[in-house]
């Protein structure tokens, strides 16, 4: 009888161990499918940034950086980072300085100034730009009835706003 028992429970001790082992390895593939999305998502932007924008071509480092700061940025408001990029291409093609057609329009996620003058972060800096475009752009989607009218009115609501948006919302389908 107690070998009975004994037995028993040896083999309760080995069913849980494969039941923890089973379990941490299940968390263990999930984690890499994670990590490998959050790459191949890494990946894509980085190749528009390169496929895009001719000043970065060669400045591998510059296009790691934004690359890195775009995922930042839109994993801190849960937007995806490749529409934050499609966004950003858009206003400025990812150029640090870029001129816009109106003063009060700043930074590479074309911040508009007299409509955001409190934001979370700062957008007159270079990285606070991401962000302020990543907020901006969430508040939009949370407050909109679909894509197309959050980016328009990101964009800017006017014929040529509402153009640019449906262009991100067919880039972003193909």
């Amino acid at each position: 009888m107690i070998k009975i028992k004994i037995a028993v429970a040896f083999i309760s001790g080995l069913v849980m161990s494969a039941s923890l082992a089973s379990i941490a390895f299940n968390k263990y593939e999930k984690t890499q499918a994670t990590l490998r999305q959050q790459l191949e998502t890494e990946k894509s932007i980085s190749e528009a940034l390169y496929q895009e924008n001719k000043i970065l071509a060669n400045e591998i480092v510059l296009r790691q950086d934004i690359t890195s700061l775009i995922v930042d940025a839109a994993r801190s408001y849960n937007l995806d980072p490749l529409l934050l990029a499609r966004v950003i291409k858009s206003e400025s093609n990812f150029r640090p300085n870029p001129k816009h057609a109106l003063p009060h329009v700043i930074g590479p996620a074309g911040i508009n100034t007299k409509a955001w003058k409190h934001t979370k972060h700062n957008p007159n800096s270079y990285v606070g730009s991401y962000y302020v475009g990543a907020e901006i752009l969430s508040h939009y989607m949370e407050d909109s009835d679909s894509l197309t009218l959050a980016l328009t009115r990101y964009k800017g609501l006017s014929p040529l706003g509402l153009s640019q948006a449906k262009q991100i919302v067919k880039e972003i389908e193909q």
